[in-house]
């Protein structure tokens, strides 16, 4: 069938895109997936659809879950992911938010949207801004691929993503010479009422490999 009819043509093949990307990713990669869409009567539903997990399958099964209805409330969805990112524990956090509507949002919105753009770049996130079906709209890309600090492709199909999505691939791949490394603490804890509370912080801290020595010590024997 067509993909102008309304038959999720075109979500099939966008999710089978992604199901090979998350496949190619590198044992261990931690993953988050979020959809986003307004309710059938208005409102806003952001749904994650698998908290952050290094487990493939339960990515994939989210992503299989995920339903093509109504319209994108932008602002509330990059904000989430941008929270969401911002607690992971790495020093290296890619983001890829695919859309199939303008990165436009009202004007009462504009400098919170601009703001969380600025604070993805600071955060030094790197995110891919994808489009399908709105090559009209390329400068409202170009523009939050720039206060954002990172990349955008503009796409009718699924098809014409694939090599970002694989130059992406590449980027995940890469070794980091930073030496930079997250720490992450979290406590758990009780209330007198028997309410579980939870607390959690991370930071990166510079480390150094500590030079070899050259001398091996064998360990004492009783």
């Amino acid at each position: 069938p067509a993909e102008e009819e309304d038959c999720g043509f075109r979500m099939d093949k966008t999710k089978a895109l992604f199901h090979n990307f998350i496949l190619k990713l590198p044992e261990k990669s931690l993953m988050q997936l979020t959809s986003f869409q307004s309710g059938p009567l208005g409102g806003r539903i952001i749904k994650q659809q698998q908290i952050t997990t290094s487990d493939k399958a339960s990515i994939l099964q989210g992503l299989g879950e995920i339903k093509a209805e109504n319209g994108t409330p932008i602002l509330d969805a990059i904000r989430t992911g941008y929270i969401n990112l911002k607690a992971v524990p790495s020093n290296k956090k890619i983001m890829v938010y695919l859309t199939d509507a303008a990165l436009e949002v009202e004007e009462e919105e504009r400098a919170d949207f601009e703001e969380i753009l600025g604070e993805i770049k600071k955060e030094n996130i790197k995110v891919l801004w994808a489009g399908m079906g709105v090559q009209d709209k390329e400068a409202v890309f170009a523009k939050a691929a720039e206060l954002s600090g990172g990349r955008y492709v503009l796409s009718e199909d699924a098809a014409g993503l694939k090599s970002t999505l694989e130059e992406m691939l590449g980027i995940i791949s890469q070794e980091e010479k930073n030496q930079d490394i997250p720490i992450s603490i979290t406590i758990n804890d009780k209330t007198s009422s028997g309410e579980l509370l939870s607390y959690a912080a991370n930071t990166m801290v510079n480390f150094s490999r500590p030079k070899k020595s050259g001398k091996v010590i064998e360990p004492d024997v009783a």
